[in-house]
């Protein structure tokens, strides 16, 4: 009996090594792949960004929509951003009618507000900032799931405060935080897709407090050796001593390939 129940704690002790081993040897896997990706060639692509937004008082919520699509390029000179004559065209107007109209409905104007040259290039290079992220995660599990038809590796991380608020004033104000990051990799390794979810509650001085929940998902494809987020869907609800604020919204980039001196476009997003 006693023999029986030495074996059994060994046979424990070497499976819980051997999956514990697996893990670790999944993650070092996943961070020597992401390290060794690297930009290649011009990426040119059409990125669209949209949102919509309702915050303000329970009982007088307004609405606030945001729609923009740009050219981008990125290449041995860098990240290049463009705005065609139609888009300028369109701020220029949605200027003059926020001039008469504080109100007025200007999507374009809104968005193009929105538009930062680092997420871009995040979205267009995305090993870099998805390692950096990683590293400053707490990893909790792993397991095999099923993704579109296919079997992918699930990866499940805890999330700390300073990872998601890079500020250390800010977070001195932050009362309670919690933060889960969800990444699917594929047999190689490669990235396809993640979820970062996380929830908080502060307060600033005596008479502001404030509670946030929000969620982001991402999807990734390689072209070559560079990792594509391809497309990014976000939602995030917030209330405070000021009202409260609901809001959603995606951003899409679509590849454009130069073929035989004809442009071919070809969307890697998937349908968020």
């Amino acid at each position: 009996m006693i023999l029986n129940s030495i074996r059994l704690t060994l046979l424990s002790s070497l499976l819980a090594s051997v999956t514990f081993s697996v893990r670790a040897d999944t993650l070092s896997d996943l961070k020597n792949v992401l390290t060794n990706l690297h930009d290649d060639g011009v990426l040119a692509v059409e990125y669209t960004s949209k949102y919509t937004q309702n915050r303000g008082k329970q009982s007088d919520l307004k609405t606030k929509k945001g729609f923009i699509t740009l050219s981008a390029s990125y290449n041995e000179k860098g990240l290049q951003v463009a705005y065609n004559k139609e888009i300028l065209d369109k701020v220029a107007q949605e200027e003059t009618l926020k001039e008469q109209d504080e109100n007025a409905d200007t999507p374009t104007l809104n968005a193009m507000y929105r538009v930062e040259s680092s997420d871009l290039l995040e979205m267009m290079s995305a090993a870099p900032s998805l390692l950096r992220f990683i590293n400053k995660a707490k990893f909790k599990t792993e397991k095999q799931v099923q993704y579109q038809d296919t079997q992918a590796r699930e990866l499940m991380f805890d999330m700390p405060l300073e990872s998601i608020i890079t500020d250390q004033e800010t977070r001195d104000h932050v009362d309670d935080f919690k933060g889960q990051f969800r990444l699917l990799v594929n047999s190689n390794n490669i990235p396809i897709e993640s979820e970062l979810t996380f929830t908080g509650s502060g307060s600033a001085y005596v008479f502001f407090s404030i509670k946030l929940a929000q969620t982001i998902t991402n999807q990734y494809q390689l072209l070559g050796s560079r990792l594509v987020n391809t497309g990014q869907s976000y939602s995030r609800k917030q209330s405070s001593t000021f009202g409260q604020s609901d809001s959603n919204g995606e951003k899409k980039l679509t590849i454009i390939t130069d073929n035989k001196n004809e442009f071919e476009r070809k969307s890697l997003t998937c349908k968020l």
